[in-house]
């Protein structure tokens, strides 16, 4: 769909598509197929490969390409935010201990 100018720079962007789809089809979610990554590690993973994202293009040299650049750095920026924004969503699956309001009859 994106014309990279090299091999290397569309086997990356693959995998890190191929990534993303085993996070989305194996995370403990209602909607998880799999349901074995549990959703904080999901989490901590989706930061560390958006950070990636951004910052692949620079440390590879890639930032002599305008589509792969560019590429790169919308899709991490989209992660960054979706992943904040699902990082706040994250629920506790231990119950939280409730102070007793009323004192226990003998």
């Amino acid at each position: 769909m994106f014309d990279f100018d090299s091999t290397a720079k569309t086997v990356i962007a693959l995998a890190f598509g191929a990534g993303v789809a085993v996070l989305a089809v194996g995370t403990a979610w209602p909607t998880g197929i799999v349901r074995v990554i549990p959703p904080l590690l999901r989490g901590y993973a989706g930061v560390i490969v958006t950070v990636a994202l951004i910052l692949l293009p620079f440390i590879l040299g890639f930032d002599d390409s305008t589509a792969a650049l560019l590429f790169c750095e919308i899709v991490g920026g989209a992660g960054v935010l979706a992943t904040a924004t699902l990082a706040t969503c994250f629920a506790s699956r231990v119950p939280e201990a409730r102070a007793m309001t009323s004192p226990q009859a003998a």
